[in-house]
């Protein structure tokens, strides 16, 4: 779905056998009452910016990647949480930027995870130069890892936990611009080398 404008309503559909169920781009839909049945990949996919609602999507099938995918610029504000209470995290896929004048907060206990690819020139990454606002706690914090670490109890591969997470797994947090929030989080698995320098 390309373009949907908020208002729109994508409702009372059956996505199966697909890669992906409801795919987004630069799209605000109210989506209520979807099925989602034995897909290949994630339930949700959301590219640039989205601003969606969900309700009473059902899955159907395990064969479904556990996370939300994400990829893009994001224009507008917006929050990464949890999404019909499934508890799944939210994967960036590509590049994720945030544009200037523009926030991405993360909810407490949220896990924001990136996809493994051996590729060490196409590490995924986060990129800000507007604000990304996290603020976990002591007993909530915000995880930043790699798509293969399923210690949140969420397979985000789909591989039944054949592969483990290593150090460089997903490349980097790029700050571009100050006034951000980072507090209580565990970063982990990322780290890669470009343009002689580290980031994490």
């Amino acid at each position: 779905l390309v373009n949907v404008p908020a208002g729109a309503i994508v409702g009372g559909n059956t996505i199966s056998g697909c890669n992906d169920g409801l795919n987004l781009t630069d799209s605000s839909p109210t989506c209520t009452g979807n099925t989602l049945s034995d897909l290949l990949r994630y339930p949700i996919v959301e590219v640039g910016t989205c601003l969606p609602t969900y309700s009473g999507t059902s899955l159907v099938g395990t064969t479904h990647y556990e996370g939300i995918g994400v990829n893009g610029l994001i224009t507008e504000n917006k929050t990464w949480g949890d999404i019909e209470g499934w508890g799944y995290p939210h994967v960036v896929l590509g590049i994720s930027n945030i544009d200037v004048n523009d926030t991405l907060s993360v909810t407490p206990g949220h896990w924001v995870k990136f996809e493994y690819t051996s590729d060490t020139s196409n590490k995924r990454l986060l990129i800000v130069d507007g604000v990304l606002d996290v603020q976990g706690d002591a007993g909530n914090r915000v995880v930043f890892s790699s798509n293969r670490d399923d210690s949140d109890g969420n397979d985000s591969n789909g591989d039944g936990g054949a592969t483990n997470p290593q150090p460089g797994d997903w490349g980097y947090i790029r700050y571009d611009v100050g006034g951000n929030t980072l507090d209580w989080c565990r970063i982990r698995y990322g780290g890669v080398r470009t343009n002689a320098l580290y980031a994490v």
